[in-house]
């Protein structure tokens, strides 16, 4: 259908259409002339059952002259209603194909007896009471017809030979029935052949057919050619025009076409469309010149740019290199001095006989300071290895008893020097895993000088260190009663030289790095950390790595799959 021209399709359409309501015209026909047949029997049915009504009554009105003669004597001759009804009934049958029969439920003659249809009529009448009538078409004798059942009412000259007493002899030598005035009768039955009707039926129905068909032929031309003129050539002009604009003639123009519409709409639009594109292709050969033009001279920029761009880079390369080789020498020589001043400190803390209070004070502070700095410079070397993409992985074998000993052993003065009560808690179910030992050390390390830097003397702190063997993962918790952190303080907290608050950097200390070197050093492996805090209730800060990793370098971009 998609491949069908638009002539096709109307006609097609057209077709389908003419079919579809033949069909139902044909039906809807025949429905209402087979309702026309039945009425006009139905009508013509009543028309004789009165005029057999009227011999009746007529025979019956003239009974008295019939049956008295001359003198006034009363003699029966014969000629009762009900016979000559009959006679005549049985005559008019024999001289046409029309069958007329008198019957009832219990007739005085055999040949008054209902046949099956009678019978089914006369019940129908007794049972009802809205109607004194029964019709249908049906079949008598193997042709098809219409059949009619009208009932008879008791009347008063009726009650002579059928009313009461009942079984006395009437004047004909039958027992009377006892029935009263308005009582059923019997009926009068009449078959009306169809042979004429339904030959005119057809006909009728042919004809009809026929000049509806002619009628439908008649409007489908004159549609078809409408649909030719006003949608299909106008089309076919501007499809021609189409193809000679797809063959590169831009000049094109569609004559106007009065008294068509849309159409025309759509044809002083193309025209427009074809002039602004004719325009724009005479002009697009100096268009396309001075856009070349202008291209040489962006690609010119654009190179010396980039001579500008690789100097620029070339400076930075080498501002870059001479802060690392700055910062390497600057570590080397701030590091070694401040480790040889922590050796020398322990040197002269073990020389108790030297020492009175005072001195050992000193000494102390000394070697806090001392390790302060080192540790601030050790941040400071680590976030610039990792801004620097220079950090790396060693994966070991880790065993966190031994870990947690050194920490015991680093943050001791810490928590020694404010009375805050360390309890370590290692879960049985802590296997051995692979992480960067040292990594892990200094996560650890840094969040547990947070929590003793910021829990006050006489607090506590704990440190749990679990297994979740349904993720597979080594959970830290380092939980302290400290002074907590402020609710719109947490999202920011990992943040480079952040603190909870600025005021905390003078009391407490810090550079601010630890925090955000846990987070680098945590996502390294891979893990996360979190922290969930109240102020003035302590904090609780959760790392998560996972317990599987390979053993070989990782390097910042991620872990080895």
């Amino acid at each position: 259908m998609e491949k069908l021209r638009l002539r096709e399709k109307f006609i097609i359409i057209i077709l389908v259409t003419i079919f579809m309501v033949s069909v139902v015209f044909m039906v809807w026909l025949t429905i209402s002339q087979r309702s026309q047949m039945r009425d006009e029997m139905l009508e013509k049915a009543r028309v004789m059952a009165e005029e057999m009504e009227a011999v009746w009554e007529y025979m019956d009105d003239q009974q008295d002259v019939i049956n008295y003669n001359s003198n006034g004597e009363y003699e029966f001759k014969g000629l009762h209603c009900a016979t000559v009804g009959k006679r005549v009934s049985e005559i008019f049958s024999k001289n046409s194909d029309y069958v007329f029969h008198y019957t009832s439920l219990s007739p005085r003659n055999a040949q008054d007896k209902p046949d099956e249809f009678e019978q089914e009529a006369l019940l129908y009448l007794e049972d009802t009471s809205t109607g004194n009538e029964y019709s249908e078409i049906t079949t008598y004798n193997g042709k098809e017809v219409f059949r009619y059942v009208g009932e008879l009412k008791m009347k008063a000259s009726c009650l002579e030979c059928h009313g009461q007493p009942a079984g006395e002899l009437d004047v004909t030598g039958y027992p009377k029935e006892g029935w009263t005035l308005g009582d059923s009768a019997g009926a009068i039955s009449i078959v009306i052949p169809m042979d004429i009707y339904t030959e005119d039926l057809q006909a009728n129905i042919y004809s009809g057919f026929f000049i509806f068909v002619v009628l439908m032929v008649l409007v489908s031309v004159i549609l078809y050619v409408s649909i030719s003129k006003l949608v299909v050539q106008p089309i076919t002009r501007l499809q021609s025009a189409v193809n000679q604009m797809a063959e590169g003639q831009t000049n094109v123009q569609v004559e106007s076409m009065p008294y068509q519409g849309e159409i025309n709409d759509l044809v002083v639009c193309f025209n427009q469309m074809a002039r602004e594109l004719d325009s724009v292709y005479t002009n697009l050969e100096s268009q396309v010149e001075n856009r070349t033009a202008e291209l040489l001279t962006l690609n010119r920029v654009l190179e010396q740019n980039q001579v500008l761009l690789e100097k620029v880079n070339e400076s930075l390369r080498e501002e870059v290199q001479s802060k690392s080789d700055f910062l390497a020498v600057m570590t080397h020589e701030l590091r070694t001095p401040l480790t040889s001043t922590i050796v020398f400190t322990d040197m002269l803390m073990e020389m108790e006989e030297a020492q009175n209070e005072e001195e050992a004070d000193i000494i102390r502070r000394i070697r806090g300071n001392t390790e302060s700095l080192l540790n601030t410079i050790n941040n400071t070397l680590h976030l610039f290895r990792l801004e620097a993409s220079e950090a790396s992985m060693a994966l070991e074998m880790i065993d966190m008893i031994d870990v947690v000993g050194a920490l015991e052993d680093r943050v001791a003065h810490i928590y020694e020097k404010k009375g805050i009560d360390l309890s370590v808690d290692i879960g049985l179910n802590v296997p051995l895993f692979v992480a960067d030992s040292d990594m892990i050390f200094h996560i650890l390390e840094n969040l547990l000088s947070n929590a003793g830097k910021f829990t006050c003397e006489g607090g506590k702190v704990q440190l749990k260190v679990d297994y979740a063997e349904p993720e597979n993962q080594i959970i830290f918790q380092v939980i302290d009663n400290g002074i907590g952190i402020a609710k719109e303080d947490l999202e920011r907290i990992f943040d480079k030289f952040i603190q909870s608050d600025r005021s905390m950097s003078r009391q407490y200390g810090g550079s601010g790095l630890g925090l955000t070197l846990v987070k680098h050093w945590t996502e390294l492996h891979g893990g996360t950390v979190m922290v969930e805090s109240e102020l003035g209730k302590g904090s609780c800060f959760t790392v998560r790595i996972p317990a599987d990793l390979e053993m070989k370098q990782v390097d910042e971009g991620g872990l080895a799959e």
